[in-house]
């Protein structure tokens, strides 16, 4: 090439570089760059923003897997005149009853598939015996609540009764404070 060298130390937080001359050896240029190694507060930060990046890829490649399932199926063409304005949660329970129509079953779905969550349940017991914490006891009441409906059906109830059915939420009911929390699980699915 040009009769030179590159010579390249990388390290966790230092970058080394060397540059020599083939023919005689000489030193022609000799750096290092030393940077703040990562702690463990920024690892938690960039944990939580790739986190949220692959939820949104996520979340985006299941509406298109729904779409591209009733496309290819015939069931829906037109994504344009599927109305917005119907309740999904309403439509979900209607669905237990009587068929749906391939919209409503399409908005139905789609909303299960953008809702859809996990949580890694820390302080609740799967042994179905009380936990002390909020959380754990606003599960409770939802496995509870299973026994007798399904997600949808409880999760229209507090749509019509609290206006609200995402998230956690505090409501008062005879002067005493109570958590609901949308966190389903143990369905024996």
């Amino acid at each position: 090439m040009n009769g030179k060298i590159l010579g390249l130390d990388i390290g966790v937080a230092s970058v080394g570089v060397g540059i020599i001359d083939k023919e005689s050896g000489e030193i022609i240029h000799a750096s290092s760059r030393i940077f703040p190694a990562a702690t463990a507060d920024s690892n938690v930060e960039r944990r939580g923003f790739r986190q949220g990046r692959r939820l949104g890829r996520r979340k985006k490649h299941r509406k298109v897997r729904l779409a591209d399932l009733f496309r290819d199926a015939e069931l829906v063409t037109d994504f344009s005149k599927v109305s917005i304005n119907l309740n999904p949660y309403e439509l979900r329970v209607k669905g237990l009853i009587e068929k749906l129509t391939n919209e409503e079953l399409f908005i139905a779905l789609k909303n299960i598939v953008k809702r859809r969550g996990i949580s890694y349940l820390d302080d609740a017991n799967e042994d179905g015996e009380s936990s002390s914490s909020e959380y754990g006891k606003a599960v409770e009441e939802n496995r509870k609540l299973l026994a007798d409906k399904t997600p949808g059906q409880i999760q229209l109830e507090r749509f019509e009764k609290y206006g609200q059915v995402r998230g956690d939420f505090t409501i008062e009911e005879n002067g005493e404070k109570h958590r609901l929390l949308n966190v389903f699980f143990d369905l024996g699915l």
